[in-house]
């Protein structure tokens, strides 16, 4: 069953796959919450902000002819969301929000085409130049 679910790439089939995943985290989440204090929760809400807040960068740095279905299309997959909360899950309860930033960053641009990465890096790079 797990190999017919992954070997389907539609749209609407990989949304049902991370929205499951998602599902299958929510006990996790919870259980380290309980035992790590509820900065767990906070790392996923911060990286979900930033997750979703950087794919919407990126769809609008592409310029797509029909800018709203695009922004449906890459925000509500589910691919970013899950991004996030696993990402949280991963670090420690007390980073910095500039660190989930970096974080988050790094993440949606590793699934990013080498044109939008590039450019995303050169940007990044002129800045701690700056800094």
């Amino acid at each position: 069953m797990i190999t017919s679910l992954l070997g389907r790439t539609s749209g609407s089939r990989t949304s049902s796959i991370m929205y499951t995943v998602l599902a299958a985290l929510v006990p996790g989440v919870l259980a380290q919450s309980y035992f790590m204090g509820l900065g767990v929760l906070w790392n996923g809400v911060l990286l979900t902000v930033w997750c979703l807040g950087i794919e919407a960068l990126i769809v609008l740095c592409r310029r797509p002819s029909d800018l709203k279905t695009e922004l449906i299309r890459h925000l509500g997959d589910g691919t970013t969301l899950l991004t996030a909360w696993l990402i949280a899950v991963c670090l420690p309860p007390d980073l910095s929000p500039w660190v989930l930033a970096i974080a988050a960053l790094a993440a949606r641009l590793e699934h990013q085409d080498g044109d939008v990465r590039e450019a995303a890096l050169d940007t990044l790079s002129k800045i701690a130049e700056k800094g």
